[in-house]
């Protein structure tokens, strides 16, 4: 499986995933337990708040903790309507932003479905993610069954060299 409008690491060093799973300095994990509904979105929403705030202290700037918070949302619920459910989300803070990943047990990438009738009820996360995202992709899952999807969100300036890294488009 490929990657999606990877941007380059500014760390070089690898990313937060399934090679690299549990908490750890920058990252924390979460493993939902119970029926995959929606209050899984919501139990997952509050995880995020209290992550973000431990991980980027002080306070983060309430329009990243938005950005966050409607990622990891979107993300938990594709996982629970076309994944099957969440196995793990994560979020880790990385040298330009944080990054957001869920994991479930369907290897199938995401599908950006053709923009269309805007007043559909279903159907625009994959766009929310692209649009809001400064990096998303996928990479294989948990024990190599299924995938993580992940999306960036810079919280530090964006210099000269991390912009000459960022893909085109």
């Amino acid at each position: 499986m490929s990657t999606v409008n990877e941007p380059q690491r500014p760390s070089g060093g690898p990313a937060a995933g399934p090679d690299h799973p549990g908490d750890g300095e920058g990252r924390r994990c979460w493993r939902p337990t119970g029926a995959m509904d929606t209050s899984v979105a919501a139990a997952g929403r509050i995880w995020a708040r209290k992550v973000l705030a431990d991980l980027l202290p002080p306070a983060p700037d309430p329009a990243i903790s938005a950005v966050v918070d409607l990622l990891l949302t979107e993300l938990v619920s594709n996982a629970i309507k076309y994944g099957g459910g969440v196995s793990e989300a994560a979020i880790s803070t990385e040298p330009a932003g944080v990054r957001v990943t869920v994991c479930d047990d369907n290897p199938a990438p995401p599908v950006i479905p053709a923009v269309g009738d805007l007043d559909r009820e279903h159907g625009r996360g994959m766009h929310l993610i692209v649009a809001l995202a400064d990096g998303w992709g996928v990479q294989p899952g948990l024990g190599a069954r299924g995938k993580c999807v992940w999306a960036d969100v810079a919280t530090a300036p964006l210099t000269d060299d991390l912009i000459s890294r960022r893909p085109a488009g």
